[in-house]
């Protein structure tokens, strides 16, 4: 069951924060937008320098 409290915009933020991302986006990609599964696009400086496996994990 999907968290109450998670939504596109608070997953956006917690990875703003988290990451210090430069880029973010967020699309709940479920039928019912019941905040199940997420499409994610982060851009950010932590990732720089790390394999495409590294940079998924």
């Amino acid at each position: 069951m999907a968290d109450p409290e998670l939504s596109a915009e608070v997953l956006r933020e917690r990875l703003r924060k988290e990451l210090g991302a430069e880029h973010v986006e967020v699309e709940d990609t479920t039928a019912s937008r019941c905040a199940s599964s997420f499409r994610v696009l982060v851009v950010a400086a932590a990732f720089r320098g790390m394999g495409l496996l590294q940079r998924h994990r």
